[in-house]
């Protein structure tokens, strides 16, 4: 995706302090990929996880009731494994 419009629908600085502030073992940065939003490097497996829809999320919109029913819909991915596109957008993106 590219940075102008990942602005619209985004906000990279929350989500990268959210994703510094976490204890993920890798780095992240915008997805090359047209679908995507964010993409998570793996320090340890090396793998590139791509993650987020070109829909807006919580970090741009801050509508407290889109959130809860993101989180209520997804409940699960709150467990997920830390290095899963699931994991990532449900503890960075919402």
């Amino acid at each position: 995706m590219r940075p102008d419009k990942l602005k619209k629908i985004s906000n990279p600085t929350e989500v990268r302090r959210k994703f510094n502030n976490a204890s993920y073992n890798g780095s992240i940065a915008v997805s090359n990929r047209a679908d995507k939003k964010y993409a998570y490097t793996s320090n340890k497996t090396g793998k590139t996880i791509h993650f987020g829809s070109t829909q807006g999320d919580y970090t741009f919109h801050k509508d407290k009731k889109r959130q809860a029913s993101f989180k209520a819909r997804n409940a699960t991915w709150r467990t997920a494994p830390k290095e899963s596109a699931a994991h990532l957008s449900y503890h960075l993106l919402w």
